[in-house]
């Protein structure tokens, strides 16, 4: 199979890289247009194409992959666009699948990943806020007739109150 083979779908890029040198040693059109606007970039370094604020996650990217097999990174290049990198090794060649990331993808990515990490922290503050309340009816049970009444109000809003004995003093978190 042979690059040209592949220019077919121009979404993707495709490279074989060096990955002691980061030296491109052959990739398709889309490859090339991704990087650098339309010229050929083989015989280029990977590292001398990339912005400089990328060139560090980059490195580290051909690091991880010739190591570990595989990695993503996310770097901008001449064209100033996002390009998504995926990058698998095999043998001493790192073999690299491009595609561009829009600023609408990569926005709705990026929120969908806040609104997960947002909901696992809400959760568990619940949790906490739980434990907390269930700890508390636990004091104010065991103090009996002391007329402990503990109020709170957790993230959803919703009011909890256990309340103990005759005498009632409100407790505010």
């Amino acid at each position: 199979m042979k690059w040209s083979d592949l220019d077919g779908h121009s979404y993707f890029g495709f490279a074989k890289i060096d990955p002691d040198t980061g030296l491109i040693q052959s990739c398709n059109s889309a490859f090339s247009r991704m990087l650098s606007g339309g010229e050929s970039v083989v015989g280029s370094r990977l590292l001398s194409l990339c912005s400089a604020d990328c060139l560090e996650n980059l490195r580290i990217a051909l690091i991880n992959a010739d190591k570990m097999g595989g990695c993503m990174v996310r770097a901008r290049f001449s064209r100033d666009v996002i390009i998504e990198l995926n990058l698998a090794s095999e043998g001493s060649t790192v073999f690299a699948v491009a595609h561009e990331r829009t600023d609408a993808e990569g926005d709705a990515s990026e929120i969908a990943d806040l609104r997960k990490k947002n909901e696992t922290l809400t959760q568990k503050v619940i949790d906490i806020q739980s434990n907390f309340i269930r700890l508390m009816h636990e004091l104010a049970c065991k103090a009996g007739d002391s007329g402990i009444a503990i109020h709170t109000t957790n993230v959803t809003g919703n009011e909890n109150q256990s309340i103990q004995g005759q005498n009632v003093k409100d407790v505010k978190k």
